[in-house]
């Protein structure tokens, strides 16, 4: 009974750590407007993706990026 106990406090803390670790990445989309990318009026999700995030604009208004250090993971139309 113990090495049942141990094997499910072994998965448990695996499971947390896989958990704690995991980056939740997003799928933003542009308004029609467009905009500047660091203003969330330009998103529909009403925030700014990060590097980790999926982009995908909508158009027909552009998004313009005044600052090269923005980044996405994915950028598709």
């Amino acid at each position: 009974m113990k090495n049942v106990y141990k094997s499910i406090e072994t998965s448990l803390v695996i499971g947390l750590l896989f958990c704690a670790f995991s980056t939740n990445a997003a799928v933003f989309h542009s308004t029609t407007t467009g905009g500047n990318w660091d203003n969330i009026s330009t998103w529909e999700e009403a925030a700014i993706p990060t590097a980790s995030d999926d982009v995908i604009t909508t158009g027909p208004g552009a998004v313009i990026v005044y600052n090269n250090g923005y980044q996405c993971n994915d950028l598709s139309e």
